[in-house]
């Protein structure tokens, strides 16, 4: 089979890039007036169409690999300056969010700033459930609820929430380790009747 001259695939180029500009629905229309009297540019040109409008095994791949990439941004935190809060370490995730211990840099104190994974930025349900949750914390005042500090966002797009640090073990390690008595898990003393 013979392949395209470089005149034959400016051609294709041209009709393909203007078929492009149009909505999906006028595509055909386009392309077969621009093609009249060509039957083969047509048939190349809607080739060209169909594949880029199907899905194959990079796009495929690339929806594997995205979210991958977005969370590899956030490995180099540790150590950068987070607006005044220099992060020190990774101390938990879950399926939403990254916690790093950071240091608040003006008023001297330890604090958790919690990320909203990389992968999730772009997505507008979780940045908004994200921002929500910082407006619901933000509304509570409870002495067994964390406060929220400040929310914003880095120079490269990441959400996140400046909380206190609380050390101590985990809800889960607590449980973990044995029951957990009613009266330790609401915060009252227990006295025996």
């Amino acid at each position: 089979m013979p392949t395209p001259s470089d005149e034959r695939w400016r051609q294709i180029e041209a009709v393909f890039a203007a078929a492009l500009t149009r909505d999906p629905s006028e595509r055909r229309a386009v392309v077969d007036s621009a093609c009249t009297g060509d039957p083969e540019l047509a048939a190349e040109v809607h080739a060209l169409l169909a594949a880029h409008d199907g899905t194959g095994p990079l796009d495929r791949l690339a929806a594997v690999v995205a979210p991958l990439a977005a969370a590899m941004r956030m490995l180099p935190l540790d150590g950068r300056l987070i607006g005044r809060f220099r992060v020190e370490s990774r101390i938990g995730g879950g399926g939403m969010g990254v916690v790093y211990r950071a240091h608040d840099e003006q008023l001297g104190r330890p604090i958790a700033l919690k990320f909203l994974q990389a992968h999730l930025v772009s997505d507008t349900v979780a940045t908004e459930r994200f921002r929500l949750e910082a407006r619901t914390v933000a509304a509570l005042e409870h002495p067994n609820i964390c406060t929220v500090h400040e929310i914003g966002q880095t120079d490269d797009g990441l959400l996140y929430l400046a909380m206190p640090l609380y050390d101590g073990e985990t809800v889960q390690a607590r449980i973990a380790r044995d029951q957990l008595p009613v009266a330790e898990a609401v915060g009252m003393e227990f006295v025996p009747a």
